[in-house]
């Protein structure tokens, strides 16, 4: 299958019309038409961009022989899952540790009347603010790493 054709049918599958596709990729709609029409190539920077937008390999885009097989395609379905999944872990525990230092701060004891020194007891909500402060870590983790693994794509 030529490029244009793959082009064509890789925008609709994605249900993107041309307007929105050269906007994406920062060229004109009449760009996009071109190169579906088969009167025009887009060049290398954008083939790498259409394959990002069209989740799909640029070796399928440029190969006239190459089928779409589902090594060509690119997972990004199990991309956005793990951004989600990222997401919320990085907020639960966020939110989990904030709950427990507030908790820590309203039941610390004031060792001394001047305020310049206040003593914690070591207790379960000490406890649950670590471990929601290590979920935290956790979900930045998996987002730090979805997102430089899709930088380098």
């Amino acid at each position: 299958m030529e490029l244009s054709k793959k082009i064509y049918i890789l925008r609709k599958e994605q249900r993107l019309s041309q307007e929105e596709l050269a906007m994406q990729i920062n060229v004109s709609r009449q760009a996009v038409s071109k190169w579906e029409s088969g009167q025009a190539i887009p060049d290398t920077n954008n083939i790498i961009l259409l394959s990002k937008i069209l989740n799909v390999s640029t070796d399928y885009l440029l190969n006239d022989e190459s089928e779409l097989s589902e090594q060509s395609l690119i997972p990004s379905h199990e991309k956005s899952h793990l951004l989600i999944i990222g997401m919320i872990i990085c907020a639960l525990g966020f939110l989990g540790a904030a709950i427990c230092a507030a908790i820590i701060l309203l039941n610390s004891s004031v060792a001394s009347q001047d305020m310049e020194t206040i003593s914690f007891n070591i207790n379960g909500y000490f406890i649950a603010a670590l471990l929601s402060a290590m979920v935290f870590v956790i979900g930045a983790g998996i987002l730090t790493i979805l997102i430089i693994k899709n930088k380098r794509r």
